[in-house]
């Protein structure tokens, strides 16, 4: 899972404003939970097995996932281009969202990561704003070509 948090966290402050970074975070999420599926699987589904240091090591990492997110979303609400009716549920909804895909996803599909990482800003852009305000390149940055960084 480090992989998930290593391209969001290079996210700054010094992007446009919330609602870019949360959609690169997003972004940034559903290319990693594409492109080291296997490994994200684990991390979504097979945590109950790991010997308790790793469980440890592993729930700080999602509890990291999700603080970005929130901290975007709190940001987006106080600027009033988000507005869900309950932020703190919204925000762990979308992270849910992402964090899923390795359970339906598989290279060679229909969809590229790329393309699942576009659809995901769309939705989570749904959420966070009752659909009304649909990504459009004035909201949020193109997705990244190629695998993430590691």
């Amino acid at each position: 899972m480090v992989p998930v948090i290593a391209g969001p966290a290079r996210v700054s402050p010094a992007f446009p404003g919330p609602v870019e970074r949360f959609c690169l975070i997003i972004e940034s999420f559903a290319l990693a939970h594409t492109y080291e599926g296997e490994l994200a699987f684990i991390g979504a589904s097979e945590m109950r097995n790991l010997e308790p240091v790793h469980y440890r090591r592993i729930a700080r990492l999602r509890d990291r996932m999700q603080q970005m997110v929130d901290t975007e979303v709190a940001d987006a609400v106080a600027t009033g281009r988000f507005r869900p009716d309950n932020s703190k549920e919204a925000a762990r909804a979308v992270v849910t969202m992402c964090t899923t895909i390795p359970t339906w996803w598989r290279p060679g599909g229909e969809l590229t990561p790329e393309d699942v990482a576009r659809q995901y800003v769309g939705f989570a852009m749904d959420v966070m704003t009752g659909g009304s305000m649909r990504t459009t390149a004035a909201t949020a940055p193109a997705p990244a070509a190629g695998r993430p960084r590691r």
